[in-house]
Formats: structure tokens, sequence, C-alpha cells
């Protein structure tokens, strides 16, 4: 049975793979309607639960109408939205690959040597009742608390000032599924887009794991953002872009 800070670390990065989440399944979908182009600038920190990922740096993930995309130090990746793939590069050996999104389950599965869940058995963790009504850098959010045990939770704020992101939901969905079915489906529970997650427990204090960075209501630079860029070459195996 795992410790209880490896579960906690877990589903940290079950949150961490997305953002934006869906509405529980057999509700109607209330799909706010479209909005003015923005440009949602956010920053994971990866090892500040993983000091192996230290290599990574911090994790700058950027949602634009038309996609995402993700910037670390040895790697980045975008993916438009509508798209059934993923462009993963590494900058520094100019090597790209693309990468279904149905496979990006497999792929986060064969990366940790695990066969249908990385952490199979892994119960599904309560959401407090109670949920606060705030602004996070003067966007207004709500704060739901995950409870992870005694003294110990993680506090997810969100927003919906944008529209749902489809391709950000997209690859969450694939991710967080590889660590637990029941995390992927805690995950559908949150509404909104997350701006602000903070881990509190025994070792961890206060942690910041993701933070708002900006928030415009403009698209400029998603052409760019969302495109490979010149003189790169296609890598034969996804695998040799971190080798």
């Amino acid at each position: 049975m795992p410790s209880i800070s490896t579960l906690m670390t877990l589903f940290l990065v079950a949150l961490q793979a997305g953002g934006a989440a869906r509405t529980p399944a057999g509700t109607p979908a209330a799909r706010r309607q479209p909005a003015a182009p923005y440009t949602l600038e956010l920053e994971v920190n990866p090892t500040a639960t993983f000091p192996a990922l230290k290599k990574f740096g911090t994790i700058d993930v950027t949602l634009y109408p038309g996609g995402v995309r993700a910037e670390s130090l040895i790697l980045h990746a975008f993916s438009k939205t509508g798209s059934p793939e993923m462009t993963v590069m590494a900058p520094l050996s100019r090597l790209y690959t693309e990468v279904p999104l149905a496979q990006a389950r497999n792929l986060f599965l064969n990366l940790t040597n695990s066969d249908d869940e990385i952490m199979p058995g892994l119960g599904e963790f309560p959401i407090d009742s109670k949920v606060l009504i705030g602004k996070v850098r003067d966007i207004p959010a709500r704060r739901y608390r995950v409870v992870l045990g005694d003294n110990s939770w993680v506090d997810v704020w969100t927003t919906t000032v944008i529209p749902d992101n489809p391709q950000f939901e997209r690859l969450q969905m694939e991710l967080v599924s590889a660590i637990s079915r029941p995390a992927a489906m805690l995950v559908r529970k949150i509404p909104g887009t997350s701006i602000y997650i903070e881990l509190n427990t025994q070792h961890y204090k206060k942690v910041p794991v993701l933070r708002l960075k900006s928030l415009t209501r403009s698209k400029q630079g998603e052409t760019e953002a969302l495109q490979r860029g010149r003189f790169y070459l296609r890598a034969p195996m996804v695998d040799m872009l971190w080798k």
C-alpha cells in the first residue's frame, strides 16, 4: 500500500495535468457563450513535490482559444483545438514528434512502467462541501478543497471568466486517467479553469504548485505558439526527445 505522501503527490499531478474541468457526467452541459479572445498564462511547479523533475524546471502553460502550449527547460509541446495530436519538441536538439492524443495515456503509463493504472485501487478523495468565493489576482474565482486526509488538503481555485478549453480538457483526462480512473472522475467534478493550486500537508505547508501569471483579453502570439517553428527534424521515436 503506497504511503499517504505518495498518494497526495500523485493526486497533485492529476490536478496539474490539466486545468479546465468538464461538467460532471450525467448532468446537462452548461457551456458558456464564446468570449472575446484571451491568453491565459499559468506556471506549474512540479519540483515542489517531485525533486526528481528538477531538470524540467517550472512549466509554463498557455491557453488560447485555438489550443494550448506548454514549455519546460528541455521540452516544448502544443496541441491545436480539434487536433487529434500533440506536437512535442526538444528545442536544444531541434527534434520533434507527433503524438496522437489517444496514445497520451499509454505514453504516460510506459514512462512509469505501469500497466492499466499507475495507482490501481486508489479511491476518490472527497471535496469539501464548502466552496469559497473570492478572487485570484483580481480574477473572480471559487475555491474547492480536496480533502486528502487528517490536516491534509489541496486547495483548487478555478475561474469561469474564460470558456472551457476542449483541448486542455482532452489532454487532462488522458493523463489523469493513467494515474487513476477515480482521480479522473474527481477532476471532472471541479468546474472551471484552475488558476491557483496550493498543497497543505504535514510536510508541505502552503506550497503553490500552480499559479496564475496573467490573463489578457487578446490572443496575440497564438499563431506562433501553436506551430513548430523552423529547422526542426522529425524524431523516429518519441523517447529520443529526452535522451
